[in-house]
């Protein structure tokens, strides 16, 4: 195996769904993935076979968006959207003391309303 050089993968998902909730509007919920896996090998002894660096980096999202249907108000006609947004995100981190693993959790938070 030739040493000095870095082995990576980088992998990405989406799945998305919107409903019709009756005559009021459109829910629509998105969830995407991403998957981030580095090895880094230096020069060194023969006997030492693995990476000395090994990153493996998780994201999951999530959004949550209802666009609510027109309402008729006097001459006005209001249309807008809310939602929220919520993501996990882990770097974990193998090897030579390099960096500290990573762990954040968002709770689902709200997305800016936006109307006409």
């Amino acid at each position: 195996m030739r040493r000095g050089y870095q082995a990576v993968s980088h992998d990405t998902a989406l799945a998305r769904v919107a409903v019709e909730i009756g005559p009021i509007g459109v829910a629509t919920v998105t969830y995407a993935f991403q998957l981030d896996l580095r090895d880094e090998f230096d020069q060194v002894r023969k006997s030492t076979t693995g990476p000395q660096f090994s990153f493996n980096l998780r994201t999951h999202a999530i959004d949550i968006v209802f666009e609510h249907a027109p309402l008729n108000v006097g001459r006005f006609t209001l249309a807008g959207t809310a939602g929220g947004h919520g993501d996990v995100q882990e770097n974990a981190y193998a090897g030579l003391q390099l960096i500290p693993n990573y762990r954040r959790f968002t709770g689902i938070r709200p997305l800016n309303h936006v109307g006409t």
